[in-house]
């Protein structure tokens, strides 16, 4: 995922799909003070066999400390 230049905080759903996979992530936009105030971006991506990005979406933001979201 360096395509994003963005760190990964958690992956949250990995699935097989018709050509690759469809792959969940939580992705850290923006570092907080204390860590619980970090921005955390979901998104969406849809991967080639080889794990290549085809295409990327975010669907969400949170904070991390959000937990009800």
């Amino acid at each position: 995922l360096s395509l994003l230049n963005l760190k990964v905080s958690s992956v949250t759903a990995v699935t097989r799909a018709e050509d690759g996979w469809s792959v969940t992530a939580e992705l850290v936009e923006r570092r907080g003070v204390p860590d619980t105030s970090d921005l955390l971006g979901l998104y969406e991506l849809r991967l080639d066999e080889a794990g290549n990005v085809l295409r990327w979406e975010r669907t969400r933001m949170r904070r991390r400390c959000d937990l009800s979201r």
